[in-house]
């Protein structure tokens, strides 16, 4: 893996290799995924050009559902696909399914867990910290920050740590807390759930935190 041309450019890109069946059949289904994302905006009356948009976020949410799960769950192969399904029903249902959150998650776990066999390239980090501070403040979401500083933290401090991931941290951090000052944001309010998916996204919160207290290992 760690031959392929991309690697003298990037340590966290994988190229998708249709070799392996897995990957053949992603490359089947995105351009499927990009026809479902067009006919179903036609369908909801908007434009030619809003149609070709909404393709492309359909097949960009399968894809990097795929892909994250693939890096949560190596070994099972199931699961990637039923997170592809899983996008493709967030697309019908939701305006808009957060791209920017997907893609920063999948890359910052890449840059801890390592699944290319190298670690990330400064260039990688900068890349990592634009996106993250994009998603900041295209989503509203400033504890994005928090996530992706914990994430350099982890990978300047574990195995093979990586120094220089500190500065990364303390940029991404520094992003949130001004995003948080200047949009007065408040630090602690609840809002009770008022929606059947809300409830849902906080048990399905709960299950993954019980999941990762009785795991034995990492």
């Amino acid at each position: 893996m760690s031959y392929h041309p991309i690697y003298r450019f990037t340590g966290i890109g994988r190229p998708l290799d249709p070799a392996w069946p897995t990957n053949k059949a992603v490359l089947i289904l995105l351009p499927v995924m990009f026809v479902l994302g067009l006919a179903w905006t036609l369908f909801m009356g908007e434009t030619w050009q809003m149609a070709a948009t909404g393709g492309l976020v359909f097949a960009l949410a399968a894809f990097g559902s795929w892909a994250l799960g693939r890096e949560l769950m190596p070994d099972d192969h199931a699961a990637a696909f039923i997170s592809m399904a899983m996008a493709f029903l967030a697309c019908l249902s939701f305006g808009s399914p957060g791209l920017l959150v997907l893609f920063s998650t999948l890359l910052l776990v890449r840059t801890v867990n390592r699944s290319t066999g190298l670690v990330a390239m400064t260039r990688d980090s900068v890349l990592v910290t634009l996106l993250v501070i994009w998603t900041v403040y295209a989503t509203q979401l400033p504890w994005m920050g928090a996530v992706a500083a914990l994430a350099f933290v982890f990978d300047a401090t574990l195995k093979n740590p990586q120094r220089k991931q500190v500065l990364f941290a303390i940029l991404c951090l520094g992003a949130m807390i001004v995003y948080i000052v200047d949009h007065d944001v408040t630090w602690a309010a609840w809002h009770q759930p008022d929606s059947l998916l809300k409830w849902l996204a906080i048990v399905a919160a709960l299950l993954f935190g019980l999941n990762l207290i009785v795991l034995k290992k990492v």
